[in-house]
C-alpha cells in the first residue's frame, strides 16, 4: 500500500501533462501494478478543488475503482498530527495559530503515519518534509528514474557490400 498527495494525483489525472513528471508518474503507475493507493481526504480535497470542470468525472473514476481508497483524518490520524505539530511551534506561535494555519499537508503527513504505508509518493516539498520528520519513506516524483531509451537495434553481422 502506497500513498499519494494531491500533487501527484493532479499529474496522474492532468492528460496535457507532459514530459519528464509524466514519464516519472507513468513509471511509477506501471511500477505499482495492482497496489492499493490511499489519498487522504485533505489531498482529495486539494486534487478535487484544482480539477475544475473535470472534478465529476474524475470523482467518479478514483471511486469507482479498485486501486484508490479516500482515508479520512480520523481521530487516530488527528491525534497524530497534534504530536507531529508539537515540536515544529514555538510558545509564541502555538497561541497565534489559527485554525486556518494548520496545513493540509501535516494533515496528508499524519493520516499517511496511521496507514503505515511502505512509501508516501508525493510532489510537495513541505508533505516530503513532513514525511521524513514523521519517519516515513518518502520519495518526491522527481526522484523516479527515467530509464535512458533502449538503443536503436543493431546488425550483429552487418552484410559485406560487394
Amino acid at each position: 500500500m502506497v500513498v499519494f498527495d494531491a500533487s501527484v494525483l493532479i499529474d496522474l489525472f492532468d492528460s496535457r501533462s507532459k514530459g519528464p513528471r509524466r514519464q516519472r508518474i507513468d513509471i511509477l503507475i506501471e511500477n505499482l501494478g495492482k497496489e492499493k493507493i490511499y489519498i487522504p481526504a485533505p489531498a482529495y480535497i486539494e486534487f478535487l478543488t484544482r480539477a475544475d470542470k473535470a472534478r465529476q468525472n474524475y470523482q467518479e473514476e478514483i471511486e469507482a475503482s479498485d486501486t484508490f481508497r479516500i482515508e479520512p483524518l480520523s481521530k487516530r490520524a488527528s491525534v497524530e498530527c497534534a504530536i507531529l505539530l508539537e515540536p515544529i511551534f514555538t510558545a509564541k506561535q502555538k497561541r497565534e495559530i489559527t485554525k486556518t494555519k494548520l496545513k493540509f499537508d501535516w494533515m496528508i503527513v499524519a493520516i499517511a503515519k496511521t496507514l503505515a504505508p511502505r512509501c508516501v509518493y508525493a510532489c510537495d516539498d513541505d508533505v516530503v518534509k513532513g514525511c521524513k520528520h514523521a519517519g516515513l519513506v518518502c520519495m518526491h516524483i522527481d526522484e523516479i528514474i527515467i530509464p535512458p531509451p533502449a538503443p536503436e537495434t543493431m546488425e550483429m553481422f552487418p552484410s559485406k557490400g560487394n
